[in-house]
This record gives structure tokens, sequence and C-alpha cells, in this order.
């Protein structure tokens, strides 16, 4: 995340991974300020959610996708699916 800072980069979008995967934080669906210090692994698990009306204070923001169930595409072991804003071949723009 201090590399991306450094850069001047406004926001990180990657997430989120999946649910169960190593990857993917504990949060889930928030606009978030990561924890500080920038330098230490993982700041991006942990951090203060934004709020209307108040200025961030650590760039770069945490700005994730959806994470939900999906009821309309089962999983790939059956059951529910898991919707997290992907899209690829298996899961095209709607």
């Amino acid at each position: 995340m201090q590399v991306l800072a450094d850069t001047g980069c406004y926001a990180d979008l990657t997430l989120p991974a999946a649910a169960f995967h190593p990857a993917q934080t504990g949060k889930i669906n928030a606009l978030y300020e990561c924890t500080l210090p920038l330098s230490r692994r993982a700041p991006q698990r942990w951090g203060r959610d934004l709020e209307r009306g108040q200025s961030p204070r650590v760039w770069p923001l945490i700005v994730q996708g959806p994470l939900m169930l999906n009821f309309a595409s089962p999983g790939r072991h059956g059951g529910l699916g898991i919707e997290n804003g992907a899209l690829t071949g298996p899961n095209p723009a709607r």
C-alpha cells in the first residue's frame, strides 16, 4: 500500500477477492481507509470506514465491490453462488 500511496494512487479497487479466499479481508461491502502505517503487511485488512461529510486522511482508499450471495447462479459445487462483481467468461455483464 505504501508503494501505491507514493506513486499517487487514490484508491485500491481490487477487492473483494471472493469469499473463503486468503486475499479477502474481514471487511466487506465497505469504503474505508487503510490502517497506518501503510508500509506494514496488509494494512488494507483493517481501517476506518468513510463517513459522509468527513474528509479522508489516508490514501489510497479501499473501494470494495459487492460480496454477497447469488441466488440466481449456483456455485461451483452446487448450492448458492458468490457474487463478487467479477466480469469473466462465466460471469458476463448483464
